[in-house]
């Protein structure tokens, strides 16, 4: 796992979280699938078969499920031994993402195969190895991050210290994952033609950051 200080954990990973709860709200909006997580798409592929009803949604559910492991399979490969390495790798990882999404989005537009391009990049995202006070991070999802804010939430009322960085932490990760989710409600309503390549270069300018410090 990555270990980085403990301040840019404060910066890093909640804008981890504002980078999914954007793209999130542009599938979503556009394309009318959620690519951050599958908890739901997985119940829906459920419903679907004990009603015996196999369509194209569920072939397009179940692929957009094997990129997403695919994404994490393939960032599990630029882990490295020293930490340090390892975030540099991710920020060449997420650059490269976005120079992508930007030069397709410029040469076809955010069409349908956009989609899974960009659920790959959740499953990259969702799978880098970072770790908080022994506590691994996930950001492309905030079902564990409000489990993980009650149970320490509930420590602390119990008396237990060290526990209010893991609250304030959790707390920025919902606040930065709901915000993501208006700013790219707003873009989508009035400028929808630059909301694919706004999010594309925040995602190189947060790769190169966390690549150079």
């Amino acid at each position: 796992m990555s270990q980085i200080k403990d301040k840019k954990y404060y910066i890093y990973v909640p804008l981890l979280c504002f980078f999914s709860g954007y793209i999130n709200i542009l599938t979503v909006n556009y394309l009318g699938f959620t690519i951050s997580h599958f908890s739901g798409s997985l119940t829906v592929i459920s419903e679907f078969f004990l009603k015996k009803d196999i369509n194209l949604k569920i072939f397009q559910l179940l692929i957009l499920i094997i990129i997403f492991l695919l994404g994490a399979i393939f960032v599990s490969f630029l882990g490295e031994e020293e930490t340090e390495k390892n975030i540099k790798n991710y920020g060449k990882g997420m650059a490269s993402f976005g120079v992508i999404i930007i030069l397709i989005e410029l040469l076809m537009g955010f069409h349908k195969e956009m989609l899974y391009l960009l659920t790959f990049s959740m499953g990259f995202q969702n799978g880098m190895a970072i770790k908080f006070k022994d506590y691994a991070i996930r950001t492309t999802h905030m079902t564990g991050n409000l489990t993980e804010l009650g149970t320490h939430i509930g420590k602390l009322l119990k008396g237990k210290k060290g526990v209010l960085k893991h609250i304030i932490l959790n707390i920025l990760e919902i606040i930065l994952f709901v915000f993501g989710g208006i700013i790219a409600a707003y873009f989508s309503m009035y400028y929808k033609e630059f909301s694919i390549i706004i999010y594309s270069a925040l995602y190189i300018l947060f790769g190169i950051v966390i690549n150079i410090f």
